[in-house]
């Protein structure tokens, strides 16, 4: 296809390489990529591709999308939306940010100023209006617990709308955004955050950062964040372009929610395995209405993937500090990341009757991820 015009007030480019815009660095071109700052620019573009036709894919800072190796057909659009705005709202503090902002960087900043809810979110790779997206979580925290509202476009009116977090349906690792992809545009998140909120430290890992260095006394909201930097960049989870170990999506997988029956499928897999484990040592823990959470990364190693597996021959692999995440070691093709997740999930559904869910989203691919 011939670009005529280029949507106005935006940074336009055509037949754009996707690999260098993902962290886990592949993907083949996209028919053309508009960065925009503003909902102007968002809306004057979004009118253009439908002038030409052309479906639209929102792309943040892409740590948790895989590209097919042929490309997507049409744009791109990255938003870039920037500003922090802050005004009181009783006890709390509630700021505005715009969805271009870098994640991390609005984490570092809220530790900084002293305001709890953030810290154990720290070294996310991503952007701001990518969070309520995924529902992004770690170490027992999730960002919709500190959600306000969300400002949106919605795509099927270009109306500017603003949502609650009830509104926005959160769940595990998921939200409304996530169900309907091609309906709203996130323009700005609103966060309701704390002055000197004391952190709550709940993970294993960060209670043995702390007791490994009992001269810093009780958790602050700085050392929090410390530990959760130093545990994730010891397993690869926080992306430096120069540690190619963090070429990856982060966690590849959910880690299942399954019911009573579905657990004890897992617990006789264990049993069955070649070195049975007993269930009391399954990584797991209730999870609420009488549901269960068990630990992807076991599930995977257990069913014979090992840290540092790597897919035949290929530069595609597991991480070696960290069995949940897929990474590519350089030079890796999208397709092999596909066979490579789903003979893992085969595996996995094979010895334990579970069903592993990837948390990245798959795009210009064909149905079910699988290339054809």
């Amino acid at each position: 296809m011939r670009i005529e015009r280029s949507p106005e007030n935006s940074k336009f480019m055509a037949n754009v390489p996707l690999a260098p815009y993902t962290t886990i660095g592949v993907g083949g071109q996209a028919r053309c990529l508009a960065r925009v700052s503003s909902t102007t620019e968002i809306i004057s573009a979004m009118q253009w591709a439908e002038e030409h036709k052309l479906p639209v894919f929102i792309l943040g800072g892409g740590s948790n999308v895989v590209f097919s190796d042929r490309g997507y057909p049409g744009m791109v659009l990255l938003p870039t939306l920037r500003g922090v705005v802050m005004k009181h709202s009783g006890s709390q503090l509630l700021f505005s940010v715009g969805a271009g902002e870098v994640w991390d960087a609005f984490v570092l900043y809220s530790v900084r100023s002293k305001l709890g809810g953030l810290e154990c979110l720290s070294g996310i790779p991503g952007t701001v209006g990518a969070a309520p997206v995924q529902n992004i979580g770690a170490y027992g925290h999730d960002v919709a617990s500190v959600i306000h509202t969300v400002r949106v476009i919605d795509r099927t009116t270009m109306k500017i709308e603003d949502h609650d977090a009830e509104w926005c349906e959160f769940s595990y690792r998921s939200s409304r955004f996530k169900r309907e992809p091609d309906r709203y545009i996130i323009t700005n998140v609103t966060f309701a955050l704390h002055p000197n909120q004391a952190p709550q430290i709940t993970y294993t890992d960060l209670q043995d950062w702390f007791d490994e260095r009992p001269q810093l006394g009780p958790p602050t909201l700085d050392t929090v964040r410390q530990a959760v930097l130093d545990v994730r960049i010891s397993k690869g989870m926080v992306y430096d372009e120069n540690n190619v170990y963090s070429h990856g999506c982060g966690s590849f997988f959910v880690n299942p929610t399954l019911s009573g029956d579905d657990f004890k499928r897992v617990i006789e897999g264990a049993k069955n395995l070649s070195n049975p484990v007993e269930e009391d040592r399954i990584p797991a823990h209730p999870a609420g209405d009488g549901v269960v959470k068990v630990s992807a990364a076991w599930l995977i190693e257990a069913a014979g993937f090992k840290r540092g597996t790597r897919y035949e021959s290929t530069n595609i692999g597991l991480n070696p500090y960290h069995a949940l995440a897929i990474i590519n070691y350089g030079g890796g093709a999208a397709r092999q990341i596909v066979e490579f997740m789903t003979e893992i999930q085969d595996a996995v559904k094979k010895q334990f009757g579970v069903d592993l869910t990837p948390e990245p989203s798959f795009i210009g691919f064909k149905e079910n991820a699988k290339e054809k």
